[in-house]
């Protein structure tokens, strides 16, 4: 093998590793934000109560407060709360998967009571 090859391809590999590390240390705190304001989502309401709310909206039998921390998070959706505020690079699709479940909650109450008005 040549030499000037073998030199040429450890160049290459440490300048992408090198790339790589900077990359990663400017990345970082961006997924230390993050991690921060996911368990802060998960205190409002985690996967559980949703899974909950889902199966509870299915059989049609929704007990008084199980709306709560549903209803406390589409009221900090409502007002672009800090607390759901993740960090991204590119599109902010946190952002708007929030909007979502705010504009399906919407709809989900608008259908609700047109069907408490017809009964």
């Amino acid at each position: 093998m040549d030499l000037n090859l073998l030199i040429s391809i450890f160049t290459i590999a440490g300048a992408t590793l090198g790339i790589v590390a900077f990359v990663q240390n400017f990345l970082n705190p961006f997924f230390e934000h993050n991690k921060i304001k996911w368990k802060e989502l998960n205190e409002i309401i985690s996967l559980n109560d949703f899974e909950n709310l889902v199966r509870l909206y299915t059989t049609h039998i929704i007990p008084k407060n199980s709306n709560f921390k549903l209803e406390e998070l589409i009221e900090l959706i409502k007002n672009d709360s800090e607390r759901l505020k993740f960090k991204t690079i590119f599109i902010n699709g946190y952002r708007k998967r929030l909007r979502n479940i705010y504009y399906f909650h919407k709809k989900y109450i608008e259908l609700a009571s047109v069907l408490i008005g017809i009964l």
